[in-house]
Formats: structure tokens, C-alpha cells, sequence
């Protein structure tokens, strides 16, 4: 019954006091709108650092990326630049600067070709390239004569294709 006596009490109120009906709703409209412009700055600040945070994570990640691909990169150079300078391996120099072809020194670079691919799995493939015999080893399949077939980039002295 008490709550019907205030419910009775507030509609009698408000009926007799439109001015504080207008009020109240005034009140309620302006922290409606007070609320939805504080939500908006928060949401539209909390958006921008968001986007700022995973842009500089995604450029970070992609520069460590871009380093570990260009140090392993290095690496494999390396590795064949002292594959090609190491005086005691003279297969390799046979397979670059030698006129005639043998088929027993031709399969000893095969092999040393071979072993070097399957030594990093980054390199699918060795090509060399012999400009006085006009022939091409490559570590995939046998001894092919001419640079027929091949690009030019594979027809340089011990170039490779990486995967």
C-alpha cells in the first residue's frame, strides 16, 4: 500500500509541476549527451593507441623478420664464398676453369654440389657455370651443355636459388 501512496504522490507531483518535469528531463538529456561525447573521445583515444600499438608491433616484427632473412642470407654467402676459396677443394675450381670435360670429376662436383644443398635447407639449388667449356653443372640434375634452359642470373659463376 506504501508503494502505491508514493507512486500516487509522484504522478500528483509531476502533473501539478511541469517546470520540474522540463528539469529533470533536461538534466537527463544533457548527461545523456555528456556520457555519449566522454564515450566517444575514450573509444576514439583508445582506437588511435590501439592502431599506433599494433602498427609499431607489425613494423617491428617485420624488421626482425627483413634482419634474420638478411643474416641467414649472409650466411649462405658466406658459406659459398669459402666453398669457392678453399684451395684443397680443386673439384669446384674443375667444375669452374677446366677446358675438358671428365665424367669422373664431373660427378666428384655433382656430389660436392649436392652435398652443400642438402647441407642448409634454404638453398634449392647450386648452378656453375663453366665459360670455357661452355657447359653448366647444377646440383638438381646432371651436366648440361650450353646455357640453354637457363636464365642469365643462373648462368653467372655459382649462383643459387634459395626457397
Amino acid at each position: 500500500m506504501k508503494v502505491e501512496r508514493v507512486g500516487g504522490r509522484l504522478t500528483r507531483l509531476f502533473r501539478r509541476d511541469t517546470l520540474l518535469i522540463k528539469i529533470l528531463s533536461s538534466y537527463f538529456i544533457i548527461v545523456i549527451v555528456l556520457l555519449s561525447v566522454f564515450s566517444f573521445v575514450l573509444f576514439r583515444t583508445y582506437s588511435n593507441k590501439s592502431i599506433e600499438q599494433i602498427s609499431q608491433t607489425s613494423e617491428n616484427f617485420i624488421s626482425q623478420s627483413y634482419y634474420i632473412a638478411d643474416t641467414m642470407l649472409i650466411n649462405v654467402y658466406y658459406n659459398f664464398y669459402q666453398l669457392f676459396n678453399n684451395s684443397m677443394d680443386n673439384d669446384l675450381n674443375y667444375g669452374l676453369y677446366v677446358d675438358k670435360p671428365d665424367k669422373f670429376a664431373d660427378q666428384d662436383v655433382l656430389k660436392k654440389l649436392k652435398q652443400y644443398v642438402k647441407s642448409n635447407p634454404l638453398i634449392g639449388s647450386i648452378y656453375i657455370y663453366n665459360s670455357k667449356a661452355d657447359r653448366v653443372l647444377f646440383s638438381i640434375s646432371e651436366v648440361g651443355e650450353g646455357t640453354s634452359g637457363f636464365d642469365s642470373c643462373k648462368c653467372r659463376m655459382g649462383c643459387f636459388d634459395f626457397y
